[in-house]
């Protein structure tokens, strides 16, 4: 027994030395012009290689480059469709002997896209998607309607891109978006399993004049048909800059426990949502229908109790002059919201505004040409304390109802 065990040993042990001394013999450049040949053939686009291509075979069988070029779409030539300086991936060598996929870990550096879309609404990546829908609908069924049961394992170590550039110009409308110092971290991903991902980005707008810096974190989980989605712990901040930005410059940010989407029954599920944008706190549970044909949504609404003239004050709204200095200090709303894309019910209304209670609905039909219904009633309102001076001449309000409509309409409207 010992002998065959040696020779095996032995064996294994060249299969080995072979593998990781490979790389010495085999140049990986000498491929550099069947890899833009095939890129060619399979998409109709320029391929260059400038830097080095790199080989390793054991225990991951990998390639990094240096910068490479994508040529854009026929007639976006221009300018190219896609460079980065440098990129890595490396597979796993000895799971792909039984069918199974592990990538170590998918780097990008300096990854710069340029996205178009002309006059005529084509855009230029139209053919990409065009290419693979149509290679997926030629190739045969051959596993008798078990191709899930078959599907190869896929695992991916995890992604990495840094300081990405991405433009977006769009023709059609005169648009044009920058997005700078785009980053992407991810932990493993696995197909229904957990991934960690933390994603910073700025956006530029040159027309608003608006300058939008965005940080996002959350587990993430999809399954392999990528119709259902699951984002859990997940926590979004922006910070808003301009000329016209009250304040010149805001920050909001925007949580949520879970938030599950199953694109397949169209069905989404918002679990402890959470908004805050200066002294103001908005919570609120959603449920959707029909998400994809004719969405639907409704759920609890809660605006915690926060101060009306703060929250002017940190907006750089000019503050109205009052009698009463207390007054526009608290303002507290909760409500039940059925929404549509074109209309908004809030029904069990309840708001308290200062020592005000006012309960009751609203409602606007229509977005495009909005018309605001609503039926309030408050039990009791000061009219004078929100008006700018005292009035010696009014006369004593008679009811309830009056009051309320002689306090509205003090009110500031801003």
């Amino acid at each position: 027994m010992g002998k065959p065990f040696k020779i095996v040993l032995a064996t294994i042990l060249l299969i080995v030395i072979a593998i990781c001394t490979l790389p010495f013999f085999i140049d990986p450049n000498d491929s550099k012009p069947k890899i833009s040949a095939a890129v060619k053939d399979a998409t109709g686009r320029e391929l260059i290689l400038e830097g080095d291509l790199k080989l390793s075979l054991f225990p991951w069988i990998g390639i990094s480059t240096g910068k490479i070029i994508l040529g854009n779409a026929e007639g976006f030539q221009d300018q190219p469709f896609a460079t980065a300086a440098e990129s890595k991936i490396k597979v796993k060598l000895l799971p792909l002997l039984s069918k199974k996929i592990e990538v170590r870990r998918i780097v990008l550096k300096d990854l710069a896209l340029n996205l178009t879309k002309n006059k005529q609404g084509i855009s230029n990546w139209d053919d990409l998607t065009a290419s693979a829908d149509t290679k997926a609908a030629l190739l045969p069924d051959t596993d008798n309607g078990k191709q899930d049961e078959q599907s190869t394992p896929f695992t991916i170590g995890g992604i990495s891109i840094k300081n990405a550039h991405v433009n977006w110009d769009n023709q059609q409308t005169g648009k044009h978006i920058e997005i700078k110092d785009l980053n992407l971290n991810t932990d493993q991903f696995t197909y229904d399993e957990p991934v960690d991902v933390d994603l910073s980005l700025v956006v530029l707008n040159d027309e608003a004049k608006l300058k939008e810096s965005i940080k996002l974190s959350t587990d993430f989980t999809v399954n392999e048909k990528l119709d259902t989605f699951l984002l859990v712990n997940t926590d979004l901040q922006t910070t808003t800059e301009g000329e016209s930005i009250p304040g010149k410059s805001i920050t909001t940010t925007l949580s949520a426990n879970d938030v599950a989407l199953d694109m397949a029954k169209q069905t989404a599920k918002i679990s402890g949502l959470q908004l805050k944008s200066g002294d103001a706190t908005l919570s609120a549970e959603i449920t959707g229908t029909d998400i994809k044909d004719k969405p639907s949504f409704q759920g609890p609404v809660t605006i915690a109790p926060f101060s009306p003239t703060k929250l002017m004050q940190q907006l750089a709204i000019e503050l109205p002059a009052m009698q009463d200095a207390n007054a526009l200090s608290s303002l507290a709303i909760n409500f039940d919201l059925q929404a549509t894309a074109d209309s908004a019910n809030l029904q069990n209304l309840v708001m308290v505004l200062d020592d005000t209670h006012i309960k009751g609905s609203a409602s606007i039909k229509d977005f495009a040409l909005p018309a605001i219904a609503f039926n309030l009633v408050a039990d009791a309102i000061d009219a004078d304390r929100y008006s700018s001076t005292p009035d010696k001449s009014s006369k004593p309000i008679a009811s309830p109802a009056i009051a309320l409509a002689a306090g509205a309409n003090a009110l500031p409207v801003e």
